[in-house]
């Protein structure tokens, strides 16, 4: 199958409209509550610029990081998400999987589509659990 480049977020979500069956677009895509926290973040993403640098040698990039004593290849990880195999087959397998490619955290849910274990073998030990705690 065809996987073409994704320049933006706006063009991932259109690919995945027309392509994912709308109830689990509608679930993957959605916001809790009102969607403010959504607004706020999209703000803050918009609000970010590039510093432009020129005649700088970039043959040796490195954006790795350090989280929590452990090195990661990019600065960011790949959040938890209930459920994630409704997108696709083994979805939650490719997300450990690329998460342990970059050396990142993978979140996964307390109702994820596989064990913990599961993830902490796919993703080499990046895996990170997200506790919903209910009760008293």
């Amino acid at each position: 199958m065809f996987a073409p480049q994704l320049l933006s977020y706006d063009e991932a979500r259109t690919i995945a409209k027309r392509r994912v069956p709308r109830m689990v677009f509608e679930y993957i895509d959605g916001t809790a509550g009102t969607g403010y926290g959504e607004s706020l973040n999209l703000a803050a993403i918009a609000r970010i610029r590039l510093q432009q640098r020129v005649l700088v040698d970039v043959a040796q990039r490195d954006l790795s990081v350090a989280v929590f004593e452990q090195k990661c290849l990019v600065p960011f990880g790949v959040s938890p998400m209930a459920m994630c195999n409704l997108a696709a087959p083994n979805t939650d397998r490719w997300l450990a999987k690329l998460s342990a490619k970059y050396q990142v955290p993978v979140g996964v849910s307390t109702i994820a589509s596989s064990t913990l274990e599961q993830y902490i073998e796919w993703s080499d030990g990046f895996a990170w659990f997200q506790l919903y705690f209910s009760g008293d």
